[in-house]
């Protein structure tokens, strides 16, 4: 008999996007059990769109009141009846093989707790890429993965909520953390790869599409620096030196310079004080925090047009 998984996707207000989702979770050539929508309270629209469906795999989660993306998530862990949780963002998509590889992969890993990752299509509305654009090394920390890069743009190392496949015992042991307004997803994963027998297993093709464009408003998009501030301020898992590259990363692009100069200042000193910088993260730190969003994101465009010239050649 073939494992049973769970798919589990928070909405909230996205009635047109969450049904692009589900749609992408039914596509599977691995079927699975089912697929728990866990709408972030009320919301009739989705309430709706998902009996619309018809289909009976598909099943709705309304929470009384809204919590956040990961009191969804975790209602929807608690309510599911799968070995393994798949867990999807309303706003992605996944490929039909998805489940299939990540299935076969964590099945022949050997660990307790084998987490599952793949690689992803990313749309940011200005350009396409895959991301992440390498693998972890050998014995290279998590957290230097994910925040260390050697560029100004996004996508050396990568996690995120919807390339994740891991067993719902993992998922109520170490549950998604509330209180954490964004980088939830790496949040969970540097938890959850302390508990003994756990690993990272990769299907390394993208097996999904992460969609980012830059005009979609979202917690993890927002100018505001606080919610980045406060969780690495309250975060004993990220080495000296990826807390360098996440306040030059994270930190600087979003402090309004020349309305937050104390927040620049504060920055700075962080950095030189609670870090191990690099010629590289001091660059970026610089670069970042001294350029605007529309000049970042016109380089993204202009970068993501060169691959597409060098592909069609």
């Amino acid at each position: 008999m073939n494992p049973s998984v769970t798919v589990v996707i928070p909405t909230y207000r996205r009635a047109d996007l969450v049904v692009r989702a589900i749609a992408s979770a039914l596509r599977q050539t691995y079927e699975p059990l089912e697929i728990i929508v866990v709408s972030d309270g009320p919301d009739a629209a989705t309430e709706e769109a998902v009996e619309r469906l018809a289909d009976p795999r598909v099943r709705l989660i309304v929470l009384s009141e809204k919590g956040g993306g990961c009191a969804a998530r975790n209602a929807g862990i608690a309510a599911a009846a799968g070995k393994w949780m798949a867990l999807l963002d309303d706003d992605d998509e996944w490929l039909p093989e998805k489940l299939a590889k990540q299935i076969a992969i964590v099945e022949e890993s050997g660990l307790r707790h084998p987490i599952a990752a793949c690689r992803v299509l990313v749309n940011r509305g200005i350009s396409n890429e895959v991301w992440p654009t390498r693998p972890p090394a050998a014995n290279e920390p998590l957290s230097e993965y994910i925040f260390c890069r050697s560029r100004m743009a996004q996508g050396e190392g990568l996690f995120i909520t919807s390339m994740l496949l891991a067993s719902r015992e993992l998922l109520l042991q170490v549950p998604f953390r509330t209180d954490v307004a964004r980088h939830q997803d790496t949040d969970w994963l540097l938890r959850a790869t302390q508990v003994a027998g756990t690993g990272l297993v990769w299907a390394w093709e993208p097996l999904m599409i992460f969609n980012l464009e830059v005009t979609r408003t979202s917690v993890s998009r927002s100018p505001s620096a606080l919610p980045s501030i406060q969780w690495e301020r309250g975060n004993q898992l990220l080495t000296r030196k990826a807390r360098g590259f996440f306040l030059a990363t994270q930190v600087a692009p979003r402090i309004r310079l020349f309305a937050q100069p104390w927040l620049a200042l504060r920055t700075i000193y962080e950095f030189f004080v609670k870090c191990r910088p690099t010629g590289k993260s001091l660059t970026l730190l610089v670069a970042l925090m001294f350029t605007s969003p529309g000049f970042r994101n016109f380089l993204i465009a202009r970068r993501g047009s060169k691959e597409l010239r060098h592909s069609a050649a």
